[in-house]
């Protein structure tokens, strides 16, 4: 199950943010440039509804566009492509700085599945010991991905780095989501606590003991 994206929190090191609520018959994504404080609406081929999903540092953005559930990309020059593995509608959360994207896409037999796109071309991402994985966020240098699964109640979330899986659960919250990853390793997202209210948090990976 896909995490509702009012809760998003991506982490980027770019001057620029996007940002995404649930899709309104008429909602329009945007771009938001924090030097200038200007918005820039962003839609895809005059559909109806649209949303930036996420920016990364040479300025292409990936989004999703309704009625009919594709996401695009958009280069730094405004040029816009459909992103869709094998002619199959997919929902796209995010982009690195190498133009990897990552999203989550539906089989014909329904099956929800997560993948990785660059170049036209779509790959499962398959990660190890959690079959139940669901990939939310890519680093820029699309050397480590976050994203949440659930072994078994409460829901976790996890960093996938260098073949590794470390798991990440807030200390006392009911679940745990991230959403997304910098270059210093840093995690950004969310976590619900016992009375059911939701806070962003930061994760920083632990600084490596100095050699002996």
């Amino acid at each position: 199950m896909k995490v509702d994206h009012h809760h998003d929190a991506r982490l980027n090191s770019n001057p620029k943010e996007s940002d995404v609520a649930s899709l309104p018959p008429s909602a329009t994504g945007f771009v938001y440039e924090i030097s200038t404080g200007e918005f820039t609406d962003v839609s895809f081929l005059g559909q109806a509804s649209s949303a930036a999903m996420a920016i990364n540092n040479t300025n292409t953005l990936v989004g999703v566009v309704t009625p009919y559930g594709d996401s695009f990309e958009q280069d730094a020059l405004g040029r816009q492509r459909v992103i869709r593995p094998a002619g199959v509608p997919v929902t796209a959360d995010d982009i690195s700085d190498t133009g990897v994207v990552v999203g989550l896409v539906s089989d014909s037999s329904g099956f929800l599945y997560d993948f990785r796109w660059r170049n036209a071309k779509a790959q499962q991402i398959i990660i190890p010991g959690a079959p139940t994985a669901v990939v939310n966020g890519i680093s820029p240098t699309a050397n480590a991905l976050v994203g949440t699964y659930s072994p078994a109640a409460p829901t976790d979330s996890f960093l996938y780095e260098k073949g590794a899986v470390q798991r990440l659960a807030y200390p006392g919250a009911i679940d745990t989501y991230a959403y997304g990853v910098n270059g210093a390793g840093q995690v950004s997202g969310l976590y619900l606590n016992k009375t059911g209210g939701t806070h962003a948090f930061i994760w920083t990976p632990p600084t490596p003991l100095p050699a002996k």
